[in-house]
């Protein structure tokens, strides 16, 4: 039987009434207080992950642009060695944060 909006909202705001004891302090923990450090861990570890990509992108580009000057140089095949890096950076990315298994053989 689905639960009406009613006992839906009910245990929303049991979940937010709750509160456990901290292990360190035997202080109770609120969890909206729980709920606001999470978000700051969260929009720290997002701002960092941004700067973190802008500095391979821009290393990226650097590079690029200096193999694009050097004679000889195969640009197809540094673009398709860069494509197939990143591609095995994301099926590795896959596999270790949603649990897909990696490919046998």
């Amino acid at each position: 039987m689905p639960l009406s909006q009613a006992d839906l909202d009910a245990v929303a705001a049991a979940v937010w009434r709750h509160t456990e004891t901290n292990a360190a302090t035997g202080q109770p923990v609120d969890m909206g207080a729980v709920m606001a450090w999470m978000d700051k861990v969260h929009n720290n570890q997002t701002d960092a992950l941004g700067q973190q990509l802008a500095a391979a992108q821009a290393a990226v580009t650097a590079l690029a642009a200096q193999l694009g000057r050097q004679p000889g140089v195969d640009t197809e095949t540094v673009v398709a060695a860069v494509r197939q890096a990143i591609a095995d950076a994301v099926i590795n990315v896959d596999v270790h944060v949603s649990g897909t298994p990696a490919p046998t053989g």
